[in-house]
């Protein structure tokens, strides 16, 4: 157990030198108070929006979060593709935050290689963007191992592989106005 003893403020020795202590522990690691970086809004930034799950018993993983945790579950079932495999998601909304999109894959196995992440678990997180045109040309730029979703001239989804992110897959749509 480490203990600290600040200096005592007497007459003779004046108010004790050193770095800041609350409750006996040193501050000196911390930003002074006022002093955080001004954060400036960068349309580039995508917004929080979901997590997903890749599950092997949709049925039971949909059970446990709406019976056991409260989600509202958004059914039926929806037959989707995700990087061109099949898969079958329910949408779960918490009370408050970013919801789940739970899937299984039709096909064993695919999905979980395609994003580079392991199955079952935590699959990506999907965030939307105001500017995802622009956003797709700076990942580019930046080299980030990414796959684009379009059906026209700006996609509709930018996925970046695990590889690029430290860990865990990254789904980007574009922004729905007025959350």
């Amino acid at each position: 157990m480490l203990t600290v003893v600040p200096e005592e403020n007497t007459p003779e020795n004046g108010p004790a030198a050193g770095p800041s202590l609350i409750d006996g522990i040193e501050l000196s690691g911390f930003r002074p108070a006022g002093s955080a970086p001004s954060v400036e809004f960068n349309p580039l930034t995508p917004t929080l929006r979901c997590v997903g799950l890749l599950v092997e018993d949709l049925d039971a993983a949909v059970d446990f979060y709406t019976a056991g945790l409260g989600f509202a579950a958004e059914l039926p079932t929806v037959r989707t593709h995700v990087f061109g495999e099949e898969v079958d998601r329910v949408d779960l909304r918490p009370g408050v935050g970013p919801s789940i999109e739970m899937i299984r894959g039709v096909s064993p196995g695919g999905l979980h290689r395609m994003l580079g992440v392991p199955a079952p678990g935590v699959a990506y997180v999907g965030f939307e963007s105001s500017a995802l045109a622009d956003l797709a040309r700076h990942l580019e730029r930046s080299e980030a191992r990414t796959a684009e979703v379009r059906a026209g001239d700006t996609p509709d989804e930018v996925w970046i592989h695990s590889d690029s992110t430290g860990g865990l897959a990254v789904r980007i749509r574009p922004a729905v106005q007025n959350q």
